[in-house]
């Protein structure tokens, strides 16, 4: 968050403000005795920099008068000048004493940035001279002082970036000097707005990201000085009143991330000097006002994530100073008629219309608009694209995926800088074998699902490509000779998957590409054993699965020292796994590793404890022998465990070897011989499955961790679950998705109690065991639990009363029970 806001700093501070990180004083009582200021009558401005700093304590402010002090200490001989000691640098730490009340003179106390903690004390009501007070982005916490009230000469007020709490209304009030509020980026919990409509000197109010709750009342059109509002990232509901029309000076509009509903005013037309308008992420419905047409100093207009309907309104053509356009994620269905409006947009460098209802053609004059650089449309309902006079200079960046669109891609030639296509899940014809056509230089490219029945020629000269997508198409064949030659040192991601390809025409001899990363060539026709070059191009992600190669897993896919996520599931890999396949300095970055659905045999791999940040391990569908390996336990960053398979045996339990799956989300041992109790202290120590659905990290391997640090790869860990019957795959495991599936084993005794600890569980499966007892009542604090099977046991009773309770509950399979 931080950093969020150190970007914002420059906008959100007073002119008069010193922006340096400094405490800053002045009144006619305090002035400097700092060797950079050779002036020290009193009167003066003392800026004490914290770049110059090391030690600065508030302890001693106004304290022990006169004494000397160590340290860059401040003390205030007779209470009138700031002085510091002779060590020329210092900075600000530690809580904001009592004594600060004692600086009655002073109107300007910065602390922004200050890295102070603590509550703010109430003596600070003392400094009744005080016109500004920032004391933003620190640690403090509480409620703030009832009595800061008292402040009423106060015209800024910055606390943001703080965990303040508590209701503010009455303290805001009486603070009717105030031209500036910035309370964002707290944990206020109050109906806010009734209590600064009074307040009809401001000119910023700032409020974002606060858990604000409550509708805008209709008085808020009073406070007419207003230049900038930010009510974003709150709980603001219900329908705006049409007196926002009354704010003719707002210059910065943003109510984003709310649950507004109802119309957009058409008042809101009269904000003549409005530059930004954000009103995304809420639940407005209806048509777009044709008023903001007359807004015509709007640079940004945002109003995605929405309902609105209706077209694409003529008067917003009138916007010529417009940049950024984004009406995405609504149900908009036509684009501008007269379609050359769009050319009118001369200052729009952004237009994203995707994800609504726009059916039809794509007008070229949107090719024309002439400082345009990014065009999203995908995700819309269009069928085609008017071929004449396409042609830009600045357009680098265009998305038109998931249309219905039939074009050629011959025409993108006219597009010299395009970068960046996305034209997935469409029907696109190539240029014949052969025709000499000269398209731009790509980075991105993206042609998955679009009828390709061949690796395109044009490819050939495309030596700037980062990331191709050729994936879900009718390509065979052989990967051509000439293929490994495209994007020559920037390739860093291909997609080849869902695809007929069944081998190479010749392997490169040595990696094709420095900075390689990412290889899916799952669901293909590859067969024989893996090609060696495979283990020495660097790859981070490689995805193999779904073909039909065979041979022994090489194992120098252990000790690739760059390899995240590997994934060899449904082949016919034969064979043992090295007990040394796994080498710690080969598996250091490890995350994710699939070899389920091969004819494997053997035992785990013990050296795979090597691999610490191993977060998905699926060994299930094999033939392997094993006993429970309990000392996965010792992986700590283990989400998913998957073991299905007909030959592991044993008990999975011990006195002397408690289990502690600290971060386990996923347990599947089922179809197994595993036999033996499961005590209540076998699920003690299972922490991640015991946290509230809220409190729960998503599981998103790699996504979110470390492949985004090396240049944004971006790949979906598929992993599938058996629930109902039914097998589930599930491309990333979110926190809903918990699961335990010990079923078709032998395990006796009693259920666990225990097992009604683990809040998170959402399906629960112990069929065809040797469970015997009652069904534990503690089930019934599964909460989240949405598929329950206890069928084919020994149970006794009735069905506890507690799990008629569960309202998530869709599935309930106890055979007989009542």
């Amino acid at each position: 968050m931080r950093r969020d806001l150190e970007s914002r700093e420059a906008d959100d501070t007073p002119s008069n403000f010193s922006r340096s990180g400094a405490i800053s004083l002045k009144s006619e009582s305090i002035g400097a005795n700092l060797r950079a200021n050779e002036d020290r009558r009193p009167g003066k401005e003392a800026y004490l920099l914290r770049e110059e700093a090391r030690v600065f304590r508030l302890g001693d402010v106004g304290q022990n008068r006169g004494e000397p002090h160590k340290e860059g200490h401040i003390r205030l001989p007779k209470g009138k000048v700031a002085e510091r000691e002779e060590n020329p640098s210092f900075e600000l730490s530690g809580k904001l004493p009592d004594s600060i009340g004692n600086l009655k003179s002073l109107t300007i106390l910065n602390l922004g940035e200050c890295n102070l903690s603590g509550t703010i004390p109430s003596s600070i009501s003392n400094l009744s001279q005080l016109q500004r007070l920032d004391l933003s982005i620190n640690s403090f916490n509480g409620p703030l002082p009832t009595n800061l009230g008292n402040l009423k000469k106060l015209t800024v007020l910055y606390l943001y970036g703080n965990e303040f709490i508590g209701d503010l209304p009455r303290l805001l009030r009486n603070l009717t000097q105030l031209e500036e509020l910035h309370l964002s980026y707290c944990n206020f919990d109050s109906q806010i707005l009734n209590s600064v409509t009074n307040l009809v000197k401001l000119k910023k109010l700032l409020l974002s990201d606060s858990s604000f709750v409550g509708q805008v009342p209709s008085s808020l059109g009073n406070l007419t000085r207003l230049e900038d509002l930010e009510l974003s990232s709150n709980r603001f509901n219900g329908e705006l009143p049409s007196s926002l029309g009354n704010l003719t000076k707002l210059k910065r509009f943003d109510l984003s991330q709310n649950s507004f509903s109802g119309h957009i005013p058409f008042s809101l037309g009269n904000l003549m000097q409005l530059e930004d308008l954000d009103l995304s992420w809420n639940s407005f419905s209806g048509e777009i006002p044709p008023t903001l047409g007359n807004l015509r100093q709007l640079g940004l207009l945002r109003l995605s994530y929405n309902v609105l309907t209706g077209d694409f309104p003529l008067s917003l053509a009138n916007l010529n100073r417009l940049s950024v356009l984004d009406l995405s994620c609504n149900q908009l269905t036509k684009l501008f008629d007269p379609s050359n409006a769009l050319e009118k947009l001369a200052g729009l460098t952004s237009l994203d219309l995707s994800n609504n209802s726009i059916a039809g053609a794509i007008p070229s004059s949107l090719f024309r608009i002439p400082l345009l650089e990014e065009l999203r449309l995908d995700q819309n309902q269009l069928t085609s694209l008017e071929y004449d006079n396409i042609s830009s200079s600045s357009l680098w960046s265009l998305d038109l995926r998931f249309n219905n669109l039939t074009i050629e891609f011959s025409i993108f030639s006219e597009l010299s800088h395009l970068s960046c296509l996305y034209l997935s899940h469409n029907n696109i014809s190539m240029p014949n074998e052969g025709v000499n056509v000269t398209f731009p230089k790509f980075s991105v490219l993206e042609l998955s699902s679009s009828n390709i029945k061949r690796f395109p020629d044009f490819l050939k000269t495309q030596d700037e490509l980062a990331h191709l997508d050729l994936s879900n198409n009718k390509i065979s064949g052989k990967i051509p000779k000439w293929f490994w030659t495209i994007g020559k040192s920037f390739m860093s991601e291909l997609y080849l998957s869902d695809n007929f390809i069944d081998g190479w025409e010749e392997s490169p001899s040595v990696t094709p590409w420095e900075t390689w990363r990412l290889l899916d060539l799952h669901a293909n026709n590859l067969t024989g054993a893996v090609d060696p070059i495979l283990c020495k191009i660097g790859l981070l992600v490689l995805d193999l699965s779904k073909n039909r190669l065979n041979g022994t897993v090489p194992q120098c896919f252990g000790n690739s020292s760059e390899l995240v996520v590997l994934h060899l599931q449904d082949n016919n890999f034969h064979g043992n796994l090295s007990n040394n396949m796994f080498t710690e300095y080969g598996c250091e970055i490890f995350k994710a590793l699939d070899l389920s659905h091969n004819h494997l045999q053997g035992k785990v791999p013990q050296s795979l404890i090597k691999c610490q940040k191993l977060e998905l391990l699926n060994l299930g569908y094999n033939q392997m022998s094993d006993v429970f390996p309990s000392w996965l336990q010792n992986l700590p960053n283990l989400r998913v465990l998957m073991l299905v398979s007909y030959k592991f045996h044993g008990p999975i339990w011990s006195p002397n070897k408690p289990l502690a799956f600290a971060e386990l989300q996923i347990l599947d041992l089922s179809f197994n011989h595993f036999s033996g109790l499961l005590p209540s202290e076998f699920f003690k120590n299972w922490t991640s499955m015991a946290k509230a659905p809220s409190d729960q990290e998503p599981y998103t391997t790699f996504l979110n961790t470390y492949l985004p640090a090396m240049g944004g790869i971006s790949y979906d860990e598929p992993v599938t679950v058996i629930d109902l019957g039914n097998e589930l795959a599930y491309s990333k495991i979110l926190p809903i998705l918990v699961c335990i599936d010990l079923s078709n084993n032998r395990f006796r005794g009693e259920i666990p109690r225990s097992l009604g600890n683990l809040r998170s569980l959402v399906a629960l499966n112990l069929s065809s065991n040797n469970f015997s007892g009652p069904i534990p009542s503690s089930l019934g604090q599964l909460t989240e639990l949405e598929s329950l099977d206890l069928s084919t046991n020994k149970l006794s009773s009735r069905i506890p009363q507690e799990l008629t309770e569960l309202t998530f509950l869709q599935y309930l399979r106890h055979c007989s029970l009542r």
